[in-house]
């Protein structure tokens, strides 16, 4: 019986090659996306410590520790997704996620904003400064993000 989206694949080529990091990051995203979170991390963090630059696996690490709950931790991952790479839009806008999920709707308007800098069409940023403009009282704000993100013709 095959355990889905390559799984088993993944463990077949982690017993043929111990070091080959990709594998573990790929059966990490095979682990969360069956619920995992756990597996998912520590493949995550047997990926990062083959490859301690290895960007992927630190975006993945804080979509696993996330769902978990663990926003900081998330947020210390996105940081080092973003340290190797600065203009990681995703990285910044899961970043201002984590940010948002802690109460801190200035910083995750910060993140929002500087991935919607580096990439002017990414829409659910638009959409999450918007969320946190509302938290934060500004209600026309949020309206205008909503707005940019669905433009009324």
């Amino acid at each position: 019986m095959r355990l889905g989206l390559g799984l088993e694949d993944f463990t077949k080529a982690i017993s043929l090659k111990t070091d080959f990091e990709g594998a573990y990051n790929n059966r990490g995203i095979s682990k969360s996306a069956l619920g995992d979170q756990k597996g998912a991390i520590e493949d995550y963090n047997i990926a990062i410590s083959l490859k301690s630059d290895f960007i992927t696996a630190y975006y993945n690490r804080g979509i696993s520790k996330s769902a978990l709950g663990d926003y900081k931790g998330a947020i210390e991952d996105y940081n080092k997704a973003i340290n190797l790479k600065s203009d990681d839009t995703a990285a910044y806008n899961n970043r201002g996620l984590n940010k948002f999920y802690l109460g801190d709707y200035k910083g995750a308007i910060e993140d929002y904003t500087r991935a919607i800098s580096l990439n002017s069409n990414y829409i659910i940023a638009y959409s999450n400064r918007g969320l946190s403009k509302s938290e934060l009282g500004d209600f026309k704000g949020a309206i205008e993000e909503w707005t940019k993100q669905n433009p009324i013709e």
